[in-house]
Protein backbone atom coordinates (compact mmCIF):
# COMPACT_ATOMS: atom_id res chain seq x y z
CA UNK A 1 0.00 0.00 0.00
CA UNK A 2 1.41 3.30 -0.83
CA UNK A 3 -0.09 6.34 1.42
CA UNK A 4 0.66 9.72 -0.55
CA UNK A 5 2.45 12.29 0.98
CA UNK A 6 3.86 15.89 0.55
CA UNK A 7 6.92 14.59 -1.06
CA UNK A 8 5.05 11.54 -2.51
CA UNK A 9 4.16 8.26 -1.95
CA UNK A 10 5.54 6.29 0.90
CA UNK A 11 5.75 2.60 0.70
CA UNK A 12 3.68 0.98 3.93
CA UNK A 13 2.98 -2.52 4.42
CA UNK A 14 0.09 -3.17 6.45
CA UNK A 15 0.93 -6.98 7.72
CA UNK A 16 4.61 -5.47 8.69
CA UNK A 17 5.01 -5.52 12.84
CA UNK A 18 7.00 -1.90 12.33
CA UNK A 19 7.61 0.51 9.40
CA UNK A 20 9.91 0.04 6.91
CA UNK A 21 13.29 1.72 7.25
CA UNK A 22 12.74 3.51 4.59
CA UNK A 23 9.39 5.15 5.52
CA UNK A 24 10.96 5.54 9.06
CA UNK A 25 13.70 7.48 8.38
CA UNK A 26 12.44 9.65 5.07
CA UNK A 27 9.83 11.15 8.06
CA UNK A 28 12.72 11.56 10.21
CA UNK A 29 14.39 13.65 7.37
CA UNK A 30 11.08 15.45 6.82
CA UNK A 31 11.23 16.16 10.74
CA UNK A 32 14.23 17.82 10.72
CA UNK A 33 14.06 19.37 7.43
CA UNK A 34 11.29 21.43 7.86
CA UNK A 35 12.08 21.92 11.45
CA UNK A 36 15.44 23.68 10.71
CA UNK A 37 13.86 25.44 7.94
CA UNK A 38 11.05 26.77 10.41
CA UNK A 39 13.98 27.85 12.75
CA UNK A 40 15.65 30.04 10.32
CA UNK A 41 12.22 31.19 9.06
CA UNK A 42 11.25 32.57 12.97
CA UNK A 43 14.16 33.96 12.91
CA UNK A 44 14.21 35.96 9.14
CA UNK A 45 10.89 37.24 10.19
CA UNK A 46 11.13 38.49 13.58
CA UNK A 47 14.32 40.07 12.16
CA UNK A 48 12.65 41.91 9.48
CA UNK A 49 9.21 41.30 8.48
CA UNK A 50 7.38 38.36 6.57
CA UNK A 51 7.69 39.72 3.52
CA UNK A 52 11.43 40.42 3.21
CA UNK A 53 12.36 37.40 4.62
CA UNK A 54 10.28 35.20 1.88
CA UNK A 55 11.99 37.67 -0.92
CA UNK A 56 15.52 36.42 0.79
CA UNK A 57 13.90 32.71 1.38
CA UNK A 58 14.50 33.32 4.52
CA UNK A 59 18.43 33.59 5.25
CA UNK A 60 19.03 30.91 2.98
CA UNK A 61 20.43 29.83 -0.58
CA UNK A 62 17.42 28.99 -2.43
CA UNK A 63 19.23 26.36 -4.53
CA UNK A 64 20.44 24.42 -0.73
CA UNK A 65 16.19 24.49 -0.27
CA UNK A 66 15.33 23.28 -3.87
CA UNK A 67 18.04 20.48 -3.20
CA UNK A 68 16.45 19.59 0.46
CA UNK A 69 13.02 18.95 -1.22
CA UNK A 70 14.52 16.71 -4.03
CA UNK A 71 16.22 14.73 -1.86
CA UNK A 72 12.98 14.27 0.43
CA UNK A 73 11.37 13.27 -2.47
CA UNK A 74 13.67 10.51 -3.49
CA UNK A 75 13.42 8.87 0.27
CA UNK A 76 9.70 9.25 0.07
CA UNK A 77 9.87 7.55 -3.56
CA UNK A 78 12.12 4.38 -2.16
CA UNK A 79 11.02 1.33 -2.03
CA UNK A 80 9.52 -0.27 1.30
CA UNK A 81 12.70 -2.29 2.43
CA UNK A 82 13.23 -4.70 5.40
CA UNK A 83 11.45 -3.61 8.87
CA UNK A 84 13.01 -0.89 11.06
CA UNK A 85 15.85 -2.46 12.82
CA UNK A 86 16.94 -0.78 16.79
CA UNK A 87 19.46 1.08 14.89
CA UNK A 88 16.80 2.65 12.64
CA UNK A 89 14.78 3.72 15.49
CA UNK A 90 18.08 5.24 17.42
CA UNK A 91 18.76 7.46 14.39
CA UNK A 92 15.62 8.40 14.25
CA UNK A 93 14.71 9.10 17.95
CA UNK A 94 18.22 11.13 18.14
CA UNK A 95 17.03 13.05 14.78
CA UNK A 96 14.10 13.67 16.28
CA UNK A 97 14.73 14.86 20.08
CA UNK A 98 17.63 17.29 18.18
CA UNK A 99 14.86 18.33 15.53
CA UNK A 100 12.59 19.57 18.43
CA UNK A 101 15.52 21.80 20.43
CA UNK A 102 15.06 25.48 20.08
CA UNK A 103 18.10 26.03 18.31
CA UNK A 104 17.45 25.95 14.40
CA UNK A 105 21.18 23.79 14.17
CA UNK A 106 19.93 21.08 15.93
CA UNK A 107 17.84 20.29 13.64
CA UNK A 108 20.82 19.81 10.34
CA UNK A 109 22.93 18.05 12.79
CA UNK A 110 19.56 15.77 13.18
CA UNK A 111 19.22 16.09 8.98
CA UNK A 112 22.92 14.60 9.02
CA UNK A 113 22.56 11.65 11.06
CA UNK A 114 19.47 10.81 8.90
CA UNK A 115 21.57 11.02 5.99
CA UNK A 116 24.54 9.13 7.17
CA UNK A 117 22.29 6.26 8.19
CA UNK A 118 20.63 6.12 4.52
CA UNK A 119 23.66 6.52 2.78
CA UNK A 120 24.70 3.27 4.20
CA UNK A 121 22.09 1.08 2.78
CA UNK A 122 23.14 0.95 -0.65
CA UNK A 123 22.99 -2.97 -1.18
CA UNK A 124 18.84 -2.39 0.61
CA UNK A 125 17.79 0.30 -1.54
CA UNK A 126 19.58 2.35 -4.01
CA UNK A 127 16.97 5.52 -3.82
CA UNK A 128 17.14 6.26 0.22
CA UNK A 129 20.89 6.13 -0.63
CA UNK A 130 20.97 8.90 -2.85
CA UNK A 131 18.31 10.72 -0.96
CA UNK A 132 21.18 10.58 1.48
CA UNK A 133 23.85 12.00 -0.44
CA UNK A 134 21.62 14.83 -1.30
CA UNK A 135 20.71 15.79 2.20
CA UNK A 136 24.13 15.00 3.66
CA UNK A 137 25.47 18.20 1.19
CA UNK A 138 22.49 20.02 2.14
CA UNK A 139 22.81 19.60 6.07
CA UNK A 140 26.71 19.95 5.14
CA UNK A 141 26.25 23.42 3.67
CA UNK A 142 23.92 24.36 6.70
CA UNK A 143 25.81 23.22 9.49
CA UNK A 144 29.27 22.10 9.05
CA UNK A 145 30.50 24.65 6.11
CA UNK A 146 29.76 27.47 8.82
CA UNK A 147 31.59 25.12 11.31
CA UNK A 148 34.76 24.55 9.48
CA UNK A 149 34.80 28.51 8.63
CA UNK A 150 34.76 29.22 12.72
CA UNK A 151 37.64 26.82 13.10
CA UNK A 152 39.74 28.10 10.23
CA UNK A 153 38.65 31.29 9.39
CA UNK A 154 41.85 32.87 9.36
CA UNK A 155 43.58 30.21 7.09
CA UNK A 156 40.58 30.30 5.01
CA UNK A 157 40.38 33.95 4.43
CA UNK A 158 44.50 33.98 3.80
CA UNK A 159 43.86 31.57 1.24
CA UNK A 160 41.23 33.95 -0.78
CA UNK A 161 43.69 36.75 -0.16
CA UNK A 162 47.03 34.79 -1.21
CA UNK A 163 45.31 34.16 -4.60
CA UNK A 164 43.49 37.68 -5.35
CA UNK A 165 47.30 38.97 -4.27
CA UNK A 166 48.61 36.49 -6.78
CA UNK A 167 46.27 37.33 -9.73
CA UNK A 168 46.94 41.20 -9.06
CA UNK A 169 51.20 40.90 -8.62
CA UNK A 170 50.57 42.62 -5.11
CA UNK A 171 51.76 42.46 -1.73
CA UNK A 172 49.04 40.33 0.92
CA UNK A 173 49.90 40.61 4.86
CA UNK A 174 47.28 37.78 6.40
CA UNK A 175 43.59 38.77 5.12
CA UNK A 176 44.76 41.82 3.81
CA UNK A 177 45.43 42.40 -0.14
CA UNK A 178 47.56 45.89 -1.22
CA UNK A 179 45.03 47.86 -4.05
CA UNK A 180 47.03 47.82 -7.73
CA UNK A 181 47.39 51.27 -7.63
CA UNK A 182 49.77 51.04 -4.38
CA UNK A 183 47.06 53.13 -2.69
CA UNK A 184 46.83 50.98 0.40
CA UNK A 185 44.85 47.70 1.68
CA UNK A 186 41.38 45.99 1.39
CA UNK A 187 40.35 43.23 3.89
CA UNK A 188 39.07 39.95 3.05
CA UNK A 189 36.04 39.65 4.73
CA UNK A 190 34.04 36.03 5.52
CA UNK A 191 31.03 37.47 3.61
CA UNK A 192 33.76 37.40 1.27
CA UNK A 193 34.74 34.08 1.59
CA UNK A 194 34.72 31.54 -1.68
CA UNK A 195 34.22 28.94 0.90
CA UNK A 196 29.94 29.51 0.97
CA UNK A 197 29.64 29.66 -2.66
CA UNK A 198 31.62 26.32 -2.74
CA UNK A 199 29.58 24.55 -0.32
CA UNK A 200 26.14 25.77 -2.72
CA UNK A 201 27.94 24.18 -6.16
CA UNK A 202 28.60 20.98 -4.15
CA UNK A 203 25.01 20.39 -3.33
CA UNK A 204 23.81 21.34 -6.80
CA UNK A 205 26.57 18.89 -7.87
CA UNK A 206 25.55 16.07 -5.44
CA UNK A 207 22.08 16.98 -6.28
CA UNK A 208 22.36 16.27 -10.24
CA UNK A 209 24.87 13.39 -9.80
CA UNK A 210 22.69 11.28 -7.62
CA UNK A 211 18.81 12.59 -9.37
CA UNK A 212 19.65 9.52 -11.65
CA UNK A 213 21.09 6.25 -10.96
CA UNK A 214 24.97 7.06 -10.51
CA UNK A 215 27.37 6.41 -13.61
CA UNK A 216 31.15 6.82 -13.83
CA UNK A 217 32.40 7.67 -10.34
CA UNK A 218 35.64 9.64 -12.33
CA UNK A 219 33.35 11.69 -14.13
CA UNK A 220 31.34 13.23 -11.40
CA UNK A 221 34.34 13.67 -9.39
CA UNK A 222 35.63 15.68 -12.47
CA UNK A 223 32.54 18.01 -12.65
CA UNK A 224 32.94 18.25 -8.84
CA UNK A 225 35.88 19.59 -9.02
CA UNK A 226 35.24 21.58 -12.32
CA UNK A 227 31.86 23.45 -9.92
CA UNK A 228 34.15 24.17 -7.02
CA UNK A 229 36.94 25.32 -9.15
CA UNK A 230 34.52 27.40 -11.03
CA UNK A 231 32.85 28.83 -8.05
CA UNK A 232 36.20 29.63 -6.42
CA UNK A 233 37.21 31.23 -9.87
CA UNK A 234 34.22 33.61 -9.89
CA UNK A 235 35.08 35.08 -6.26
CA UNK A 236 38.57 35.49 -6.72
CA UNK A 237 37.98 37.67 -10.15
CA UNK A 238 35.81 40.07 -8.03
CA UNK A 239 38.36 40.52 -4.93
CA UNK A 240 40.66 41.03 -8.06
CA UNK A 241 38.36 43.79 -9.75
CA UNK A 242 38.07 45.42 -6.24
CA UNK A 243 42.16 45.69 -5.92
CA UNK A 244 42.25 46.87 -9.33
CA UNK A 245 39.87 49.52 -9.61
CA UNK A 246 39.37 51.26 -5.54
CA UNK A 247 37.76 54.00 -6.95
CA UNK A 248 34.74 51.58 -8.18
CA UNK A 249 34.86 49.66 -4.61
CA UNK A 250 31.54 50.45 -3.53
CA UNK A 251 30.18 49.67 -6.85
CA UNK A 252 32.24 46.29 -6.92
CA UNK A 253 31.69 45.09 -3.41
CA UNK A 254 28.18 46.55 -2.94
CA UNK A 255 25.01 45.50 -3.84
CA UNK A 256 25.89 45.80 -7.98
CA UNK A 257 28.74 43.40 -7.47
CA UNK A 258 27.16 40.93 -5.06
CA UNK A 259 24.27 40.41 -7.46
CA UNK A 260 26.30 39.85 -10.91
CA UNK A 261 28.69 37.24 -8.80
CA UNK A 262 25.69 35.73 -7.45
CA UNK A 263 24.22 35.37 -10.91
CA UNK A 264 27.39 34.12 -12.55
CA UNK A 265 28.00 31.62 -9.92
CA UNK A 266 24.45 30.41 -10.06
CA UNK A 267 25.07 30.39 -14.03
CA UNK A 268 28.05 28.43 -13.47
CA UNK A 269 27.08 25.70 -10.75
CA UNK A 270 23.70 25.16 -12.82
CA UNK A 271 25.02 24.80 -16.24
CA UNK A 272 27.90 22.49 -14.89
CA UNK A 273 25.48 20.33 -13.19
CA UNK A 274 23.33 20.40 -16.03
CA UNK A 275 26.35 18.83 -18.14
CA UNK A 276 26.20 15.91 -15.69
CA UNK A 277 22.59 14.79 -16.15
CA UNK A 278 23.26 15.60 -19.68
CA UNK A 279 26.31 12.81 -19.71
CA UNK A 280 24.32 11.11 -17.73
CA UNK A 281 21.43 10.56 -20.01
CA UNK A 282 24.11 10.16 -23.06
CA UNK A 283 25.42 7.01 -21.31
CA UNK A 284 21.79 5.49 -20.55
Amino acid sequence: MRALTLFGHAQLNPGAAAPSASSLLAWAATLTFCNGVAGKAIVAINRVGFAPALANSFDMNILVLAAGVVGLRLAWSAEASRPSSRLDYVVAGAAAALALMPYAPMAWLGLSIVALRAMAREKQCDLLRRAGWILAAVSGSLIWTKLLFALFAPTILSGDALLTAALLNVERSGNMVAFADGSGFFQVYPACSSLGNVSVGIVCWVTAVNLHAPGRASWNIVVGVGVAAAVVTINIIRLALIGLYPAQFETIHGAVGEMVTIWTTLAAVVGLSAITLRKRAALV
